[in-house]
């Protein structure tokens, strides 16, 4: 009896395993590089109009920039008033600060101190492929992962539009 019962289960593995196989060939593991266009979702409403969605921001946040205390460093950011619009927060790429490290590459918007690019150079994004390394934000088309800064209120740095950094030192490799 016992070794009818580990004839069937050593077939049901086998007989598992080539599924398996032959599913893979069927169906090869496709890896996402994020530059096929992806369609985009329908948003579903939220009860909100428009309107309101608009006009829904703190009312507390002043209108004027303040008065910051005067240093003689030149490391401070410097707030310039900037429109809010979409194409004027986006820096042309060789306008972006650049990082590199042994473990990521880093680019930086200096209008608002946005990271628009991480990439972590020791982990690849397909094996097989060199100099591929994965990212983990980007801001392509289709692909907008961006980790935005900025303090808004009334002491934030971005109270009166996006601030505006430079580096003070720039490192040549």
């Amino acid at each position: 009896m016992d070794l009818t019962k580990f004839a069937l289960y050593t077939a049901l593995a086998i007989v598992t395993y080539l599924m398996l196989l032959s599913w893979q060939e069927d169906y090869p593991p496709i890896i996402d590089d994020g530059s096929v266009a992806r369609a985009e979702i329908p948003q579903i409403p939220n009860g909100q109009s428009d309107a309101t969605a608009v006009n829904d921001l703190p009312s507390d946040i002043p209108t004027s920039t303040p008065s910051a205390p005067s240093s003689s460093q030149n490391d401070t950011p410097t707030v310039a008033p900037v429109t809010t619009s979409t194409s004027a927060n986006t820096a042309n790429p060789a306008d972006l600060i650049s990082v590199r490290t042994d473990t990521f590459d880093i680019r930086i918007n200096p209008i608002g101190g946005d990271i628009v690019y991480l990439a972590l150079p020791l982990y690849l994004k397909q094996i097989d492929v060199a100099d591929d390394p994965f990212v983990l934000l980007d801001n392509q088309p289709g692909r907008e992962y961006v980790a935005q800064s900025g303090l808004i209120g009334r002491n934030g740095v971005d109270s009166n539009g996006r601030a505006t950094y430079r580096p003070t030192r720039l490192a040549t490799l």
